[in-house]
């Protein structure tokens, strides 16, 4: 008999790049000023609570901060690089606390706050971790409810310093505070495996539910339940539309480089002008700002990083068989 039981929420790798893909473009044309998309970040927030609420069920804390340090920092510490010299910073301390990932997006570059933000994360998730495995006893569920809680509570932290100054102010960084708790509900709904047709219908509701609070109260910047809702909007889509076909490999493409293209788009806000004296419009400018974020990101990723990323690992194999 065929087993009709599934995931109640299920986000792949075609679905992962797909909202990136979703995200990074709301990135590009809210750094245009031509529309708020705050729901961007959530979106990506979202996605990182999902994947490290599963990772960690699955591998624990095995390798936690050597990934993060490959797949976030390495590929970011160029990047800061070229920011510090295009600024002239100079003080060193300034000029530490770009490279390590904590200028909170005050010094180099303005939109690496986001950096910092996620490092913050990173640090309270692996704390509460930790924290939780040294009961044993208690449910998983019950450790679950203490990660969460705890996640919650780094994210009121965060508006906190937020509110003393602490991120850029034009970041809004305090309102993406319940973004990265979401992601590890919906890991937690992974665990609870419903029948597809309930599963279908519930996401369907949400979906329905959540488009028709956006269409009632959309545009409203810097408004948390609204960028909650329009992301949760797009994860539902994910849930009911297979997004893995042809038609959205060109979303999922860009996506699958949205990290690099993020990098790159703050050092290339100053390129609008250059397209606005080479296409006479702000149309022209923006969209060739939108396609040079694109195509460095994309170069960059593979010419540059991915290439010396290889080179450093057989080093340091060969460094570890000598």
């Amino acid at each position: 008999m065929e087993d009709r039981k599934s995931p109640l929420v299920s986000i792949g790798h075609d679905s992962s790049d797909f909202l990136k893909g979703i995200a990074i473009f709301g990135v590009l044309l809210s750094h245009t000023g031509r529309i708020f998309t705050e729901f961007s970040i959530v979106l990506f927030l979202v996605i990182s609570g999902f994947g490290l609420e599963l990772s960690y069920r699955k591998k624990g804390f095995a390798g936690f901060w050597g990934k993060k340090f490959r797949n976030v920092w390495l590929p970011y510490f160029p990047m800061a690089f070229v920011a510090l010299v295009l600024r002239h910073v100079t003080a060193p301390d300034e000029i530490l606390c770009t490279l390590v990932g904590l200028d909170f997006g005050r010094i180099a570059d303005k939109t690496m706050w986001y950096i910092s933000y996620i490092f913050a994360w990173y640090a309270a998730f692996f704390l509460m971790g930790r924290l939780t495995e040294k009961f044993p006893a208690l449910p998983e569920r019950s450790r679950f409810a203490l990660r969460l809680a705890g996640a919650v509570a780094a994210g009121f932290l965060f508006c906190l310093l937020y509110n003393r100054g602490v991120w850029h102010e034009n970041s809004g960084a305090d309102n993406y505070r319940y973004a990265f708790p979401l992601g590890m509900l919906l890991a937690e709904l992974t665990t609870i495996r419903a029948n597809s047709r309930i599963g279908k219908a519930g996401w369907g509701i949400v979906l329905l539910g959540c488009a028709v609070y956006v269409i009632r109260v959309y545009p409203r910047p810097f408004h948390i339940p609204t960028n909650m809702a329009l992301a949760m909007v797009f994860v539902a889509l994910t849930q009911l539309v297979p997004v893995s076909g042809k038609g959205f490999l060109p979303l999922r493409t860009v996506g699958r480089y949205s990290f690099a293209i993020y990098l790159w788009e703050g050092l290339l806000l100053g390129s609008r002008e250059f397209f606005y004296n080479l296409t006479g419009s702000q149309l022209g400018a923006d969209c060739g700002f939108i396609a040079a974020s694109i195509l460095f990101g994309f170069l960059y990723w593979e010419l540059v990083f991915r290439p010396g990323e290889r080179f450093l690992e057989r080093k340091l194999s060969e460094r570890a068989k000598g």
